[in-house]
């Protein structure tokens, strides 16, 4: 199975940072870096068992992944390594620092340490990235861009129907999933969530019946698009078939009458628009350096943004600053994880608008709590009591 491949190539590209991330509860408590400021000791067990928890937490991930395949065990392990793994080998560094500051007297060397290894590192990642395969096609992207016109002129919240095929797209048995990703993508931000999944053959979805998986595995992994689409069905809601997605059954739809709305794009069923779509342009497979590196600023700034008054709001009121700025990126990501959660159950839709309203609900939270508790703690000084971090 690929999620087991995927594993198993992993495991053995990933031996050092695993290692360390298992060994991780084990060897922290001993990476004290001599002279640091010390939390307390309440703050310093909390942290430590935190670790170990997310440590067992990802292992038995790992087992039981690789043992059902019903998540995939490859994912467990990057989780394992990205924060114990790197804690264990970030204390690791910084002690090796302070040792070698210590018999060179040159304060600068525990930096220069850190930032020949954080090089050392992107090396490797970046020969990666650009040797990966790109599973993604672009003409399916460009054909599920051309089809995304025609959903946008649907009314709001109307239901649409993708037909792929079986056989269609990359890698191999979870090509459905792939082309699933890449039709979303395709969509209008605000109509992505209108897209259900078909898998088989137009006469079969037109019978409002599963087209018979040609095996246990397809089985598994197209399931939950049946189950999703199934009961749609019945109230007829617009199909459509992309050429790249399901070259067989795009053939097929188009012998059997179905029109050609745009290139690529067959309409099985629903209202035609009422001129050709017009092609949507061929997307690059890779955005250029430049275009990536700004908008990779662009989105850590964002993050640091939304953070900010969440990060302090979490860390004692003497906290290093460089603990403070390396911190508010991870800590947004998860205030607007949750935030979005809480706005999508409010029913906000996660695009246009509704986006930059959770955004910014997001960040004047963060903001006005942080404030608060930095004038509870200000207060508390003046009274000599003892600071530290909120405990809301």
């Amino acid at each position: 199975m690929l999620f087991r491949r995927k594993l198993r190539t992993d495991v053995a590209r990933l031996v050092v940072p695993e290692t360390a991330a298992l060994l991780a509860p084990a060897v922290l408590p001993a990476l004290t870096t001599p002279g640091a400021r010390l939390a307390s000791a309440r703050q310093r067990r909390f942290a430590l068992h935190a670790v170990s928890a997310w440590t067992y937490v990802m292992a038995a991930g790992i087992v039981l992944g690789a043992l059902t395949l019903v998540v995939p065990p490859a994912r467990f392990l990057a989780h394992l390594v990205v924060l114990p793994g790197a804690l264990a080998v970030g204390a690791l560094l910084a002690r090796g620092g302070s040792w070698l500051a210590g018999r060179t007297r040159v304060r600068a060397t525990a930096g220069v340490l850190v930032v020949v290894a954080l090089a050392a590192l992107a090396v490797p990642a970046v020969l990666r990235w650009y040797r990966y395969p790109v599973l993604m096609d672009p003409r399916a992207l460009q054909q599920a861009e051309t089809a995304g016109r025609y959903v946008d002129g649907l009314p709001p919240h109307q239901a649409v129907v993708f037909l792929v095929g079986y056989e269609g797209g990359k890698p191999g048995v979870y090509g459905p999933v792939m082309s699933e990703r890449t039709i979303r993508i395709g969509m209008p931000a605000a109509r992505a969530v209108d897209v259900h999944l078909f898998v088989g053959a137009p006469a079969d979805l037109l019978a409002g019946r599963r087209t018979p998986p040609p095996d246990a595995r397809a089985a598994q992994a197209t399931g939950q698009y049946w189950e999703d689409v199934r009961a749609l069905l019945p109230a007829h809601p617009p199909v459509l078939v992309l050429e790249a997605t399901a070259p067989m059954e795009f053939a097929q739809a188009v012998g059997e009458g179905a029109p050609v709305i745009g290139p690529g794009v067959a309409l099985l069923r629903g209202p035609a628009p009422p001129s050709p779509l017009p092609s949507a342009p061929l997307p690059r497979e890779v955005p250029s350096l430049w275009a990536g590196l700004v908008l990779g600023l662009a989105v850590l700034l964002l993050l640091a943004v939304a953070g900010m008054g969440w990060t302090a709001l979490a860390l004692p009121a003497r906290s290093d600053p460089a603990v403070f700025v390396s911190l508010t990126p991870v800590v947004g990501t998860g205030a607007l994880i949750l935030g979005g959660l809480a706005a999508s159950l409010l029913g906000v839709r996660p695009s246009g608008p509704g986006a930059v309203a959770t955004y910014a609900v997001v960040v004047a939270a963060g903001a006005v709590l942080g404030l608060v508790d930095r004038a509870r703690r200000r207060r508390r000084e003046h009274r000599g009591g003892p600071g530290g971090s909120s405990q809301t």
